[in-house]
Order: C-alpha cells, then structure tokens, then sequence
C-alpha cells in the first residue's frame, strides 16, 4: 500500500509539474507612438518582421511573420493603437521586448518592405536600421502573464527620440526608443490648453516628477532634446491634447514652443500633477497655471 501511495504522489507531482511547465495566458500586443515635432514630416514606416518578449533569460516569440508588415507609426498617437497580434505564450513576468526589422530581402516591390520617411512634398528618405535587422531593439518594461489570463500590452514607440542623424554620411539612423506598458495599470491626460497670445507650436514633454533638469533642452550628441521625458505629444489647434499609456505617479508637464522644423525655441512653463492607476485625468490649463 505504501509503494502504491509513493507512486500516485510521484504521478501527481509529475502531473502538476508538467502543467506548471505547460501553463500558458494570452497576450494581445499593441504599438502606439508620441508625435514628430517637425511639421514637414508626413509619415515615418516601419517594417517589422517579428517581436519577441524576455522571460527568465530566455526570448518567447509573440509575433512573427512570413512577410514584413509595414506601418505608418505617426497614424498611432494620442492613445491610438495599431493591433498587431494575439498569441498564447508561456505564464511568468515579463521584463523586455525586442522588434526585429524587415532588411528590405522580402523581394517586395519599392519601399514595402523597409523603413523610411516620408516628406509633406512627396519625398522619402530611407531609415539605416543598423542591429535592427538581427539582434533587434529593445524596449524596457516589464508585465505578469498568469495561467488561463489575458493581458494587452502596449509597445510605445517615440519617433522623436529614434530618428538621428549620422555625422559626415547625414544618413538617417533609426535607434527606436520603446518603452513596454501593461495596458490594465496605463493612465492617461486628456487636457486643453489656452494659448493666448502664444502663436508657436506647443509641445508638451512629459518627467516623472524630480526628474527634469533645465539642462534637458541642450540638444546631446544626436542632437536631441528633453531625451529623459517619459513621452511626448503636441497641443492641437483647438488647444487639445492627450498624454497616454502612462504609469501611476507624480509627473512634471514641461510646456515648450518649438518653430516649424520642429526646432526648440523656449520653455513655457512646468504644471505638477498625480496619476492614480488606471485613469483619465481631465485637466484644463492656461498659461498662469503654470510654473
């Protein structure tokens, strides 16, 4: 009787070990994107042949496909997203993402298969994805996947911060700066803004609190500016404007003019605010509201 008890206990373990190993959720992945500051800039493609995820050291893969598929990054702002799949993957915590880019070998026709930029006047300006192509970019942040669960997870993509300009050769490089949201904790701002007598293009650069520098509107190496901000967007005409997928905390709102290539031209002023997770904070804002 007591072998007979020590074998059913070892199948039952064995048993229970085997579904551990097994066990799967499912994830719907999404990206999305924060806007160009340039307003000659129509639309930036990317094409992305798979996106994988990092569990426990190893890379799961949650997307992959027979050819590239090709999107218009900008069409995806202000807490809209592009849908790019829905997979069943093994349970645990996730801490990494990586996008793996089409190297144009698909033998598809012109550009449809690469990444490039795409002018107001109709020209195009093809993006070097060095890495891009193989080891792939990463992007950082981290979700939980439980057993029989679903979670949607947010890939948010900032153009701004990923396109720079190699020094003699003036190609274009892209270096994408991606940042992993669990969409079941991401808040976001709807806000409007009076401008006043202010003419300029607003853009808005969103800190975690602490965290801006006045140093942070000296263009770096790349030339690029207020590179630590979480995310980004640009005031509408009307004076609106949506700060998306964003983490419960306190956030600094740095208000800033730029002209019409997009270029920094003042700071405007800072507002301080709280974000409860998962929630819309409306706010309306003037310029005395500010800092």
């Amino acid at each position: 009787m007591k072998k007979l008890m020590v074998w059913i206990a070892l199948a039952l373990f064995g048993l229970a070990c085997s579904e551990k190993e097994t066990s799967k959720g499912t994830i719907k992945l999404y990206l999305t994107d924060a806007p160009v500051d340039a307003e000659n800039i129509e639309s930036v493609f990317i094409s992305i042949k798979e996106i994988q995820l990092k569990k426990d050291g190893n890379w799961v893969t949650a997307a992959n496909f027979d050819l590239p598929i090709q999107l218009d990054i900008l069409s995806y702002q202000n807490g809209q997203t592009y849908f790019v799949t829905e997979q069943e993957i093994p349970t645990g915590k996730y801490t990494e993402a990586r996008m793996i880019l089409s190297d144009g070998s698909s033998n598809l026709q012109g550009l449809s298969d690469l990444s490039y930029i795409l002018y107001n006047d109709g020209r195009t300006d093809l993006l070097d994805v060095p890495s891009g192509t193989s080891s792939g970019y990463k992007a950082k942040g981290e979700f939980e996947l439980n057993a029989g669960g679903v979670v949607g997870v947010t890939l948010d993509f900032d153009v701004r911060k990923s396109i720079v300009q190699a020094g003699a050769s003036n190609k274009l490089i892209l270096k994408p700066v991606v940042r992993i949201v669990a969409n079941q904790n991401a808040s976001s701002i709807n806000g409007t803004f009076d401008k006043g007598t202010i003419s300029n293009k607003i853009v808005i650069y969103t800190y975690r609190k602490g965290e801006y520098r006045s140093t942070e509107s000296n263009a770096n190496a790349d030339g690029l500016r207020f590179t630590n901000a979480v995310n980004s967007t640009c005031i509408n005409e009307d004076g609106s404007f949506t700060l998306a997928f964003l983490e419960a905390g306190e956030y600094d709102l740095i208000f800033t003019t730029v002209n019409e290539q997009g270029s920094f031209e003042s700071i405007i002023g800072i507002y301080s605010l709280a974000l409860q997770s998962n929630n819309i904070l409306n706010i309306s804002l003037n310029e005395s509201d500010l800092l």
